[in-house]
């Protein structure tokens, strides 16, 4: 074969291969322009539907009508109905028979059922408050306005828990506290008048204070509604969690699913994928904010 020929069969497929080539390199940067016309019209399409969402929720989420379940693996400890979040006094809590009735939806994760006919569901795993759970919240003496002595307690998570989930929450509360809070009491009593060297507390004396003490606390606690009581253990069981720069904590309990909300709308679908940094930022200038309103 000569030279020539060869010379002529390389230029041809070179043509060919530039020619391959730069059919491929056109469908190529075709297909990525259309992909970033399809991103871009998606991304519009997504801004509009997020705006739409926060719309609707800065103009419903405040007075609208929402239900709160807390839920411990298989079982609704508590579920409170929310009017309006500026009249937390006016909440209702739903009772233990009701919860039963929920307790299938719940489990199967029906939220349609557990949302009945209000504006939003919210569910919180309790366990997202361990460390209360696990170790309690002390209270003082200023918890009790009818107490006269000095009191200092520890309220075990399992006490908020059965008292939030009973129908009658005071009472609960006031047969654990009597014991526990007369214990403190002697001790106190003793370091302030202290016995004579070979004298106690004898159950007369026991027994005498007991009585008091029951009806300084069964007449304080009688004061407040059984919804009171339940929600003062709310805020008990979160303010350990959520007292101090809370919107990073709610984003990073959303995240991890122990908060949900329902019906699931884009904006929520968002925030779970919402950069952690973004959040945080947030959370400083609410904590600014905050802190200015209190001040």
């Amino acid at each position: 074969m000569s030279s020539l020929l060869i010379g002529a069969l390389s230029i041809l497929a070179i043509i060919i291969v530039v020619a391959v080539v730069s059919r491929i390199l056109k469908s190529v940067i075709k297909t990525v322009f259309l992909l970033l016309i399809l991103l871009s019209v998606l991304s519009g399409v997504l801004a509009y539907l997020v705006i739409q969402d926060f719309s609707d929720l800065k103009k419903n989420f405040m007075n609208e009508s929402k239900i709160i379940y807390l839920g411990d693996q298989n079982e609704l400890v508590a579920g409170v109905i929310v009017e309006e979040l500026d009249a937390l006094d006016e909440i209702t809590f739903l009772t233990r028979a009701e919860l039963e009735d929920l307790k299938e939806s719940y489990q199967e994760k029906e939220y349609s059922k557990l949302l009945k006919d209000y504006y939003k569901l919210i569910l919180i795993d309790i366990n997202v408050f361990n460390k209360t759970l696990r170790e309690g919240v002390l209270l003082d003496s200023s918890f009790f306005d009818g107490v006269s002595q000095d009191v200092n307690i520890n309220i075990s998570g399992e006490l908020i828990k059965e008292t939030l989930s009973s129908d009658k929450p005071t009472k609960v509360l006031a047969d654990a506290l009597i014991d526990e809070v007369l214990e403190g009491v002697i001790e106190e009593e003793l370091k302030k008048n202290p016995l004579p060297d070979g004298y106690e507390v004898t159950p007369e004396m026991r027994n005498q204070l007991r009585a008091e003490l029951e009806s300084q606390i069964r007449q304080s606690l009688n004061e407040i509604s059984d919804s009171q009581t339940k929600l003062v253990m709310l805020g008990l069981l979160s303010k350990q969690r959520y007292e101090e720069n809370p919107i990073p904590k709610l984003f990073e309990d959303y995240k991890q699913k122990k908060i949900y909300v329902y019906p699931n709308t884009i904006i929520f679908r968002v925030l779970r994928f919402a950069p952690i940094q973004a959040i945080n930022i947030a959370g400083e200038k609410f904590q600014v904010i905050r802190e200015e309103t209190i001040t």
